[in-house]
């Protein structure tokens, strides 16, 4: 059974004691308890539509990236009455301004939920009095309720994003990004940080225990797990993602990470040497597996070294490549690409990835051949087992068609479901043709795919095999194709 009193209280304490160095506790302690108050305030249509603006925009963004932009945001996005009149013209605009964050689907997504508020309040008379009528507040169905109802009706908001919302105005949960998701991991409170309702039922459990209030409990522990946090007087967080300041921490007595990584292995950190800890591979992870036969007549090999460098790339020359889903994932009429296959949640998972991260983002089928995702796309039932001569053909035409611009050096491949090893195979020489590197990790069910936003974070900073391998759940799953010139 867990102390989650004591937990809490160890964690507030060093977070206070760490910032207290650099500014006074009393300032710090007047910064949180800022935070106890939010359930009780009182919020006007314009406070929720400013909120849900400001979700919509720090979602998959640099919180420092946004919030140095926050007064130009609201200049274009001041309430929901003059923003639900915006017109194609108004988004042109929007974009044309080289200081905003020029982000076309959050724009729309802000002037469509400016629509949606106009028409509520129309209904019920505000926004509140909407948010009242599920009574929230009495029940966590209730409260379930309410959140699958604002994900529904709300552009921008998904499953995470939408717990960030209803924190934000004051409403009993948490919510489970990475940072909160990745300790509560660590505590041994959940295990997997796609376990995302799990990790709001473990905040309330903290909530219960201290008599916080929940905004509090989230706002200690992100503040505990960010990279830096000014306001605590924190020039660096502690339960970090890579080389966490385990020497510092003050609950690493429960901390499954700590264990597995300084104790079991009897390296545990020092007071000068906690910015350079580093995870103890195990054997199995201490080599990349290549799980593809490859033909050795071929001169696209990949790469096993660990220290082999790959990068540093822009993100606008990252493509993100989604393979696609069996005729039981896919809707049975033509649509869009992006929401074609209904049942590979992969495919819509890389390609918010790719929205927040402003890469290219395609999908590869067997069907029609590599697609974007605005591209209008049939039904069809075609395996690659058996079909390989008319699947490389379409392969050999498209891809070239939507990637042969020069801009393009790396390809970023997610396979879902799909036979991984059979769509490298054919995708790989064609890819090499062009001039393009082939990254790919991840397996069913969805594994790894919370990754792509470290992985392209250290792909643009230059990194190698070993950097990739430490942030992977499966780390025997990545494999790497450079372009390699071949003698003549």
């Amino acid at each position: 059974m867990k102390d989650y009193k004591k937990i809490f209280h160890k964690v507030e304490s060093t977070l206070i004691s760490v910032g207290s160095s650099n500014i006074p506790a009393e300032t710090i302690y007047a910064n949180l308890n800022e935070f106890k108050q939010l359930e009780e305030k009182a919020f006007s249509d314009a406070d929720y539509y400013w909120g849900l603006v400001c979700v919509v925009f720090y979602a998959g963004f640099r919180a420092a990236t946004i919030t140095a932009k926050l007064n130009l945001i609201r200049q274009y996005f001041p309430d929901y009455e003059n923003v639900a009149g915006y017109d194609e013209s108004k988004v042109d605009e929007i974009l044309n301004d080289p200081e905003m964050i020029r982000n076309r689907r959050k724009i729309r997504s802000c002037i469509e939920n400016a629509k949606v508020f106009k028409a509520i309040v129309r209904e019920h008379g505000s926004i509140k009095a909407y948010i009242d009528s599920f009574s929230p507040k009495t029940s966590f169905e209730n409260l379930m309720l309410l959140k699958e109802e604002l994900e529904y009706r709300f552009k921008g908001l998904g499953r995470i994003t939408t717990y960030h919302f209803l924190t934000d105005i004051g409403m009993p949960v948490l919510k489970p990004d990475r940072v909160i998701c990745r300790i509560f991991k660590r505590l041994g409170l959940i295990e997997s940080d796609q376990q995302l309702l799990k990790t709001v039922i473990q905040g309330r459990k903290f909530a219960q225990a201290t008599g916080h209030p929940i905004r509090y409990i989230d706002i200690v522990f992100v503040a505990y797990g960010q990279v830096e946090s000014q306001e605590l007087g924190l020039s660096s967080g502690i339960c970090l993602e890579k080389k966490p300041l385990c020497s510092i921490c003050g609950v690493k007595d429960y901390c499954n990470y700590f264990k597995r990584n300084f104790i079991h292995s009897n390296t545990l950190p020092g007071a000068h040497d906690f910015l350079f800890q580093k995870r103890q591979l195990g054997e199995k992870d201490s080599k990349i597996a290549d799980s593809i036969q490859t033909n050795h007549s071929s001169p696209v090999r990949s790469t096993k070294a660990g220290n082999t460098r790959i990068g540093p790339f822009r993100k606008s020359e990252i493509v993100l490549c989604s393979a696609d889903a069996s005729p039981g994932s896919q809707r049975q009429m033509p649509c869009e690409a992006e929401y074609f296959f209904s049942g590979g949640k992969w495919v819509r998972a890389l390609g918010n990835a790719a929205n927040r991260l402003n890469c290219r983002f395609v999908i590869l089928t067997t069907g029609h051949g590599m697609v974007n995702p605005h591209d209008l796309i049939t039904p069809f039932d075609l395996h690659i087992n058996g079909n390989e001569g008319i699947v490389t053909e379409k392969w050999q035409k498209t891809i070239p068609a939507i990637l042969r611009s020069g801009k393009y050096r790396l390809l970023v491949f997610y396979s879902g479901g799909c036979p991984r090893e059979r769509y490298i195979e054919i995708m790989k020489p064609i890819l090499h043709d062009l001039g393009i590197e082939l990254l790919s990790f991840g397996r069913p069910s969805m594994y790894d795919i919370n990754m792509v936003d470290n992985i392209i974070e250290l792909l643009t900073q230059g990194t190698t095999l070993e950097g990739l391998r430490a942030v992977l759940g499966l780390p025997d799953r990545l494999v790497y194709y450079p372009v390699c010139k071949t003698k003549r």
